[in-house]
């Protein structure tokens, strides 16, 4: 049995990526690698700082072949969180690495493709998101946009496509869990 691992973790720049980092290195000193990634032409991390183990990565400025090719030398991919660019390495490497989704619960309860009637009724729903018709025209040309410019699906689908593509998931409660199987995500 394998008792050394390289463990690569992907996560944005979050205040709990710290403590994350140290709970990690405490059960598997020496074997993790951190990957902070800044979106939105950010230019500096608020939360992580660089160090021995933590790299700082712009997403404006990624060579994702590249980074496809790092990610493929760890024995596990920890995702903190599913997002867009996190969701895009998952499809795009497959079941060759072995990923560990940490679920935080955004990714999924505000995607709204994700549960559709099952967090709001139809009732609420009539009543409280009505969409405008500028809003109708511009999800309209969001598949479209996304598939020129961002050569993917629309952001919330990939997440979901992503989700089921995990085979280990950490969860908090046991009730996320529960809704998770129960919406089929």
């Amino acid at each position: 049995m394998k008792t050394e691992y390289k463990i690569l973790h992907i996560a944005p720049d979050e205040k709990f990526i710290k403590s994350a980092n140290w709970q990690f290195e405490k059960v598997f000193p020496g074997q993790n690698s951190f990957i902070i990634f800044l979106g939105d032409r950010a230019k500096e991390s608020n939360y992580v700082e660089p160090s021995e183990n933590v790299e700082i990565v712009k997403l404006w400025q990624l060579n994702f072949s590249n980074f496809i090719l790092k990610v493929k030398k760890y024995d596990l991919v920890v995702m903190h969180g599913l997002n867009f660019f996190q969701s895009k390495v998952i499809v795009n490497l497959g079941n060759s690495i072995k990923f560990l989704w940490l679920f935080w619960g955004g990714e999924i309860y505000d995607n709204p493709k994700a549960f559709k009637d099952l967090v709001i009724g139809k009732e609420s729903q009539k009543k409280f998101l009505k969409v405008s018709f500028k809003d109708r025209i511009k999800n309209n040309f969001r598949p479209i946009y996304y598939s020129i410019f961002k050569n993917s699906i629309l952001p919330e689908n990939l997440i979901l496509k992503a989700a089921k593509k995990v085979d280990n998931i950490g969860i908090l409660h046991k009730e996320d869990f529960d809704f998770l199987k129960k919406s089929n995500v």
